[in-house]
């Protein structure tokens, strides 16, 4: 059985150049694993530095995962999340104890999970829609999206002021970002920032 990395919320170039496979990029400003590729090696893992990337074992072309790494409670996370993990239970209940929630969030079972376990009430009943497959495609997410074209793959740098079209690899230029919003987005946002400005 392979295992994979997942990671939500992971931004850090560390992590991707840490991928010998390049198996890890940023879309939609998320960290993404492309599971065509990831080996299951852990480099990502072990050189993320918020530790937001986890490994999961891979029994099945795809497996449920929860796509938040957030331990803040529900309001706060609400507050900067969309589809945040708020540590509801909902999962836990839907599953008989399958997802346990530890530090507000959930923590799936996968010495006890099996692929063809039905997953869709806790998907239906999480508020947040913070329940999802990853993996490799199924012939039907593959129909679903044919009509779709894919967007140019770019690399934005922030500090730089940069944004590189891979396809064609054209730069286009706007302006950097201010040192204080690339310490907000280092820190893993705002309130993750204020809390280590509080603490010193």
């Amino acid at each position: 059985m392979k295992s994979s990395a997942v990671g939500y919320g992971a931004k850090s170039a560390v992590s991707f150049s840490a991928c010998a496979y390049d198996a890890i990029h940023i879309v939609n400003g998320i960290a993404a694993v492309d599971y065509t590729r990831c080996i299951g090696c852990s480099a990502c893992a072990r050189a993320c530095p918020r530790n937001i990337i986890t490994m999961v074992p891979f029994k099945a072309e795809q497996v449920m995962v929860v796509a938040c790494s957030s331990k803040d409670f529900g309001k706060e996370v609400k507050g900067v999340c969309k589809t945040g993990c708020i540590g509801c239970k909902s999962c836990e209940r839907a599953t008989n104890g399958l997802f346990a929630i530890a530090e507000n969030l959930p923590v799936l079972d996968y010495d006890h999970y099996q692929p063809d376990f039905d997953f869709s009430e806790a998907i239906e009943k999480c508020p947040m829609a913070s329940l999802v497959y990853v993996g490799k495609p199924t012939a039907k997410d593959l129909a679903d999206t044919a009509h779709e074209e894919l967007p140019d793959k770019v690399e934005v740098d922030f500090k730089k002021g940069t944004v590189k079209n891979m396809k064609t690899d054209k730069t286009s230029e706007f302006k950097a970002l201010p040192e204080f919003l690339m310490e907000l987005m280092e820190e893993g946002g705002l309130i993750a920032y204020t809390k280590k400005k509080l603490s010193k």
